[in-house]
């Protein structure tokens, strides 16, 4: 293949690994979202250093800690898609429309906002995964109390 198709190749790959990262988080499909991120990967969210996680198995109990409530159906929309390629690297990012509703005690409050997903990037053997992935506010409307985080308690990991 030639430099300028593997280009093309490995941005939509990489585009797509964003979707399936919405798509997993919309399905709370929690082995789809292993699939994605590097055993090693980190975390952040909001540029708060308290909401760090380092290791595979920590960001998926982040994750479950504010989305895993079967109770709380979400929506992501991306766009914007922007990467740059170096070799077996990439840097990407794209916007974010995330809807989250509210569920059981919590039905009719709402969480959506404005934001923007961004990722260093490795190839592996099975493709490309996240290495290291964030996320950045712009807008947000309504209330974190639309997350029933009760369900599945967030414990920071020792190791």
């Amino acid at each position: 293949m030639n430099d300028a198709l593997q280009l093309l190749v490995d941005r939509k790959e990489i585009e797509d690994l964003f979707a399936r990262y919405a798509e997993a988080l919309d399905a709370k499909d929690w082995d789809a979202l292993r699939d994605i991120f590097t055993e090693d990967a980190t975390t952040e969210w909001f540029s708060n250093p308290e909401w760090i996680q380092h290791g595979i198995e920590d960001i998926i109990r982040w994750i479950l800690s504010w989305v895993g409530s079967e109770e709380m159906p979400t929506h992501h929309i991306l766009g914007n898609h922007l990467c740059e390629i170096d070799g077996d690297t990439a840097k990407a990012s794209c916007r974010v429309c995330a809807y989250h509703q509210g569920g059981g005690e919590r039905a009719g409050l709402y969480q959506e906002s404005l934001a923007y997903f961004w990722a260093e990037l490795v190839r592996t053997p099975t493709g490309w995964k996240f290495k290291r992935f964030g996320e950045e506010l712009n807008v947000f409307k309504g209330t974190n109390f639309a997350f029933d985080r009760s369900v599945y308690p967030y414990e920071k990991s020792t190791e």
